[in-house]
């Protein structure tokens, strides 16, 4: 395994800057076992001409997917959640954004490779920043400077709870007949035979259609009070 200063090039999501070549990259290195060769982990890498000037430059992590982004700014005040809304949004059009493509088929991406990301990166990662000052092929130093003007954590956005429904209101109970009756067939108001169940035989009461009955005194109801 090689180690770049204390980090091991695993488990990292880096904003790289560097005074020679293309000055930005976003670079995402997954766990090393996706590969399982030495030296040799999965890892994507995408570089932009952009300097580092005053600027804004962060990345956003959630299930499944991994976005860099970054846009000119006077301060670190220009540094907002809602100006990283805007920029993912496509409403900042200065924006530079950049989303890990993933091939979503383990084992399909080549090893020691900056191309591909197999399958979505899960564990825990480290948001790290580097400022590269050598350059291939010699190696050769050269002053580089970068300053950190603010550092800021925002938390993802969380889903707005899906409402509750209002309880629906109860159905208030059909108003009983002014006529207790005993009923052959619908005839009538709803206060005599009016409401007859459709597809029933015999008689019934008005009062009760599931009571069967001889004569209206075996449908009359009592009231009692309290």
């Amino acid at each position: 395994m090689k180690f770049n200063g204390n980090v091991d090039c695993t488990h990292e999501l880096d904003v790289e800057y560097a005074n020679w070549g293309k000055p930005l990259a976003f670079t995402s290195w997954p766990e090393a076992i996706s590969t399982g060769k030495v030296d040799q982990p999965i890892r994507e890498s995408q570089s932009f001409d952009q300097q580092a000037d005053n600027s804004c430059t962060g990345m956003r992590w959630e299930e499944g997917a991994v976005t860099y982004f970054r846009w000119q700014g006077a301060n670190a005040m220009a540094c907002t959640q809602q100006e990283i809304e805007a920029c993912l949004s496509g409403k900042n059009k200065n924006c530079v954004k950049h989303a890990v493509p993933y091939s979503n088929q383990k084992g399909s991406c080549t090893p020691g490779t900056t191309s591909c990301i197999d399958t979505p990166i899960t564990d825990a990662m480290t948001p790290s920043m580097n400022l590269w000052s050598n350059a291939p092929p010699k190696g050769i130093w050269g002053e580089a400077k970068l300053t950190l003007g603010a550092f800021h954590y925002f938390p993802g956005s969380s889903p707005a709870p899906t409402p509750v429904p209002p309880t629906p209101s109860p159905t208030p109970p059909p108003k009983p007949p002014s006529q207790p009756r005993c009923c052959w067939s619908a005839w009538g108001t709803s206060d005599v035979c009016g409401l007859y169940p459709s597809g029933k035989s015999g008689a019934g009461c008005n009062t009760d259609w599931d009571k069967t009955c001889n004569s209206n005194t075996d449908c009359a109801t009592v009231t009692v009070h309290v």
